[in-house]
């Protein structure tokens, strides 16, 4: 067996060692740890990792494969189409979670939308690459998406600054059971939230057009001095990534809180 620390971007090591809690093994402490003894997961439509990293602290191998070089990624990449890699590879994985884009059914594209531009919509594609790999998976995207809804989470259930609704469809032998956290609602208008998408700004809140006179900036007392620090701290987001990253993600709680049940019933 190969036990191996992934290095860091500048190619930098640290030479303090540690022990492996799964077998005792030594390391080379680093960013990100893969190990042999974990099982893995696929990280389709990665981005920078929002969804990967939630999987990675519930004690999985990750490995993120996007279209798009993605250099803030922090774990192991693969560049290529997913759906491609999917039919091609999908059957090495021990779990699949796919996260299509979701700019077509995205509420905060309207106004692109409106004017003409037109977004790719591979949720069917990629429900049926994912049934035939024959492994466990679950496929992620915003409320408007023509996903089943076994799962719906929102930032208020983790304790997060922001709503982020996200419904999850599972499949593959695996059937979510768990009752979801419970949350109290939070309001942007009352500064208890932000809303992301796009670039870092804070946003308009209420209800209409933008050119309404009711919309209005809210400034939260619990801002960060950036805009990304603000969205990064909100998102519960540690590991770096640009506003427009942050943006197109999800928090890794949503996915540390579906990784630690699919390991205790599939892994365990």
């Amino acid at each position: 067996m190969t036990y191996y620390h992934r290095k860091k971007f500048t190619g930098e090591v640290n030479n303090r060692r540690i022990t492996c809690k799964l077998r005792d093994t030594k390391h080379y402490e680093s960013k990100y740890h893969h190990c042999a003894f974990k099982p893995s997961v696929l990280d389709l439509f990665c981005c920078a990792g929002g969804a990967g990293y939630g999987y990675y602290a519930a004690g999985f191998n990750v490995t993120g494969v996007d279209i798009v070089t993605r250099k803030n990624y922090f774990a192991d990449f693969r560049l290529g189409d997913a759906i491609e890699y999917l039919k091609d590879l999908g059957s090495n994985y021990n779990f699949i979670h796919a996260s299509p884009p979701c700019q077509l059914y995205s509420c905060s594209t309207h106004a692109h939308k409106m004017k003409g531009k037109t977004y790719p919509d591979l949720v069917n594609i990629t429900r049926t690459a994912l049934n035939a790999s024959g492994k466990p998976w679950v496929m992620e995207n915003v409320m408007q998406a023509p996903l089943e809804r076994h799962l719906l989470l929102r930032g208020e259930m983790f304790g997060l600054r922001v709503i982020r609704k996200r419904v999850f469809e599972f499949r593959g032998g695996f059937e979510w059971t768990k009752t979801p956290p419970p949350f109290t609602p939070i309001s942007v208008a009352r500064g208890e939230a932000v809303i992301i998408y796009g670039n870092a700004s804070l946003k308009p809140t209420g209800h209409g057009n933008y050119g309404d006179p009711g919309r209005r900036i809210v400034r939260p007392d619990w801002c960060l001095p950036t805009i990304r620090q603000t969205w990064s701290y909100a998102m519960g987001i540690n590991n770096y990534m640009t506003d427009r990253e942050i943006a197109e993600s999800i928090p890794p709680a949503y996915t540390q809180y579906i990784g630690e049940e699919v390991m205790n019933r599939l892994f365990r």
